[in-house]
């Protein structure tokens, strides 16, 4: 009898990190040599907080010289953003801030399957973040590192054949719906590459629009949400919530405080966003949603529906979140 649990999608982004970190230390590093006046090692010191330093330090004793293997994943995004004026924004004239995001979004993959649950990571965040990192491949021009990982990705076995995935495209239809009632300028420009499981049930979907650029928006921290529930185990009558979540978690890096999410909260609630928007729940991740809790199908007047919600909520939220 044995008691090791498989997690070959754990294995797989373990694998593409691997390769990520392979590439970006290199590139940090060429890059950090080029600030003017400062030994490489100053500038690693001078952008990390002390515990890394400490530990970047003591890899330096390991590894004499070779400073590229004592810097980590977990060290990218500080020595990129802290660095960002000075050098990086020269290699990412446009789009810098999403690389930024992004670095720490992989961060948080890799302490996620650096501390491994009970069961598999789920696919969809597995191959979610190997996109990001084919993403980051492309920003600092690696192309075979890229194809390494995107062969990684196609390797991770499907999802079972699921008679409920037209959920999918009902949320890709109500985001398009959503999208085309906005001004540009406060239009999400990122989204769930499908409808998840909310904590595994398959009678419950989940899709999320947020912002890639924008200051302290993003899939891990703030985001719109549409959810969808299944009524009675009926295959074609479903329930639904529209809305904004947040993460504490993800907010805290931000140094967020509980004062700060009070703050969030009654912005959110005071934006007049939408008559019918209930008070945010409690937990790490709190949301506040509009429901729609009668019988529907998933038709077009539904997509409409939920797309004119959504779009008004975005119309009021958001503006009022960049004010804070």
């Amino acid at each position: 009898m044995t008691t090791t649990v498989d997690r070959p999608n754990r294995a797989a982004l373990n694998q593409a990190i691997d390769i990520y970190r392979d590439a970006m230390r290199p590139f940090i590093v060429r890059n950090l040599r080029r600030v003017p006046g400062q030994r490489v090692e100053d500038v690693i010191c001078d952008s990390l907080n002390d515990v890394r330093v400490s530990r970047f330090r003591s890899n330096l004793v390991h590894t004499p010289g070779n400073i590229e293997a004592a810097i980590d994943v977990g060290d990218f995004p500080d020595l990129v953003i802290g660095n960002w004026r000075s050098v990086f924004s020269r290699q990412f004239p446009s789009g810098g801030e999403n690389v930024q995001d992004l670095s720490r979004v992989i961060r948080e993959a890799r302490n996620k399957a650096a501390h491994p649950d009970t069961v598999d990571l789920d696919i969809e965040f597995v191959r979610a973040r190997l996109h990001d990192i084919m993403n980051v491949m492309d920003r600092i021009n690696a192309p075979e590192q890229r194809q390494e990982v995107e062969a990684i990705s196609k390797r991770l076995l499907p999802d079972p054949p699921n008679p409920i995935d037209e959920a999918t495209h009902f949320c890709e239809k109500v985001h398009r719906l959503t999208s085309s009632e906005l001004p540009e300028q406060i239009r999400p420009d990122r989204s769930s590459r499908r409808a998840g499981y909310a904590n595994r049930n398959p009678n419950s979907r989940y899709y999320e629009l947020w912002y890639s650029s924008r200051p302290q928006w993003g899939s891990s921290r703030m985001r719109y949400r549409i959810e969808l529930n299944r009524r009675d185990n009926s295959i074609s009558t479903w329930s639904a919530n529209v809305g904004f979540r947040y993460s504490k978690n993800g907010l805290e890096k931000f140094n967020y405080s509980e004062e700060d999410f009070s703050i969030l909260e009654n912005i959110v609630q005071d934006s007049e966003a939408h008559t019918d928007l209930g008070n945010f729940s409690g937990g790490r991740r709190p949301k506040a949603m509009v429901e729609f809790d009668d019988e529907y199908t998933l038709s077009d007047d539904f997509a409409q529906t939920l797309s004119y919600t959504l779009s008004t909520l975005i119309q009021k939220i958001t503006p009022a979140i960049d004010d804070l």
